[in-house]
């Protein structure tokens, strides 16, 4: 555990509850105006029963995919989510850089 200067050290016991990492299905994603927010024509709902939202992936051969996931915040996402863009041809993909 860390040590500071005052002589106290930390526990990690108010960190059991919290994770900053999503699912490992779910990736990073990216802004797009375009295509944002709740997804109200969609009658699929997250492992929470809410409705989906709507999300551009920024995470390597996936990225520019579009999908439909959890719209909680990071520290509250559950793993539920829908790819609606097929998977990028190899020859489009970032799988090579």
């Amino acid at each position: 555990m860390p040590s500071w200067n005052d002589g106290e050290t930390s526990s990690g016991e108010r960190l059991t509850d919290y994770s900053s990492d999503p699912p490992l299905n779910v990736p990073e994603t990216m802004y797009d105006p375009d295509f944002c927010g709740i997804a109200t024509d969609c009658e699929e709902t997250c492992d929470h029963g809410e409705k989906l939202a709507r999300y551009v992936a920024f995470e390597g051969v996936n990225t520019g995919r579009r999908f439909l996931g959890c719209a909680r915040p990071v520290s509250g996402i559950c793993a539920t989510m829908h790819w609606l863009d097929l998977e990028w041809p190899p020859s489009n993909s970032l799988e090579g850089i």
